[in-house]
């Protein structure tokens, strides 16, 4: 990541934060902010027409969040592609937008609240979450070594850029995913220096770079699905004492019963490693001594034969447990085979 984190894009960092604590600090460029980045900005306003600013980061600007609260949740509009640093003089509040915000935090943790969710959402350094049109959240403020990058992309232009059936499994929930490829470190600052500049082709490139993202963060699993939040959440409010971690296994199909089957096959299944290794070894070892006739006998007997025979045979006698035991009795059979094949070869190749 670093690599990608030249003078250019400190630049641009440093220069976003000073803008930003300018406006906080100023009520004329604070109410310019207001009638640009919202909808309806005139009406928010009159929410603070009254405040005063002190010294400082204003007072008014941290009643802010509470007024509109209490007028309803505002709405961030975007008509165009761009990227910001979520700044330090940012105060958090309730709101949401008529675009997809792109949430990537390149160093430090984010924190943020969503409508309808009990737990926060907390982004480790280099994770991202997207977030939707009419996604109603609350950003955290960010400390002095946080560096979080929101990505403003209009409806219009995420319209246009090509989507695979796995791309837009990104828009079906609120996720948490991976960001921890270089790829994805060049696409992020590639796309921030193009809302910086805006050069020549400058929408062409904007596509085909959030299509490459886009793709590259389809691939990393997510770390956190808002399934099991989401689950959670509806347990908290069936429950009037508050539930267990119990109840709330039952309550999302866990089965105590397929626990204690599993535990029980594991512990037979484990009995395999005793054996296993002698099977291998001994393949392994008349391979360096380029006899690959016994070395394919010994991987064929104990991985196809015995294995593949016992699963068949030892359910008839065993039950389910014969499925457990077929691995170890055929690494076991297939350790005898080696060892008796290796005793065997002993004077052919002086090895005893």
């Amino acid at each position: 990541m670093e690599r990608y984190m030249n003078k250019q894009v400190l630049c641009i960092l440093n220069r976003q934060e000073q803008e930003d604590r300018d406006v906080w600090q100023s009520k004329a460029l604070f109410h310019d902010m207001i009638c640009r980045d919202f909808m309806d900005g005139e009406a928010i306003t009159h929410l603070y027409a009254d405040f005063d600013v002190s010294a400082g980061l204003p007072a008014w600007a941290y009643a802010f969040p509470t007024a509109v609260r209490n007028a309803g949740i505002p709405v961030r509009t975007g008509r165009i592609f761009a990227v910001h640093k979520h700044t330090l003089c940012q105060v958090p509040y309730w709101h949401t937008h008529d675009f997809y915000e792109l949430i990537h935090v390149l160093c430090g943790s984010c924190t943020q609240q969503l409508e309808h969710w009990t737990a926060p959402l907390v982004l480790q350094e280099r994770q991202a979450c997207l977030l939707r049109p009419g996604d109603v959240h609350c950003l955290s403020p960010c400390g002095p070594k946080d560096v979080i990058l929101k990505f403003t992309i209009p409806v219009a232009l995420f319209s246009e850029v090509p989507l695979g059936a796995k791309e837009a499994a990104l828009l079906s929930e609120v996720c948490i995913y991976n960001a921890r490829s270089p790829h994805i470190d060049f696409l992020i600052y590639t796309l921030l220096k193009e809302s910086a500049v805006q050069g020549p082709l400058w929408n062409d490139a904007v596509i085909s770079y959030l299509s490459a993202l886009l793709v590259e963060l389809s691939r990393e699993p997510d770390m956190c699905h808002s399934t099991l939040l989401h689950q959670l959440a509806e347990y908290l409010d069936c429950c009037s004492d508050g539930g267990t971690l119990g109840g709330f296994a039952a309550f999302v199909g866990y089965s105590p019963e397929l626990l204690e089957l599993t535990v029980h096959g594991f512990r037979i299944f484990a009995l395999s490693y005793l054996f296993v290794g002698f099977g291998i070894y001994g393949s392994a070892f008349f391979t360096a001594l380029c006899n690959g006739p016994v070395s394919a006998l010994i991987s064929f007997l104990r991985t196809f034969l015995f294995r593949g025979g016992l699963v068949l045979l030892l359910p008839l006698v065993l039950d389910l447990d014969g499925i457990w035991l077929a691995v170890v009795a055929a690494d076991g059979l297939g350790s005898a085979v080696a060892l008796g094949l290796t005793w065997r070869y002993r004077k052919r190749y002086h090895y005893l």
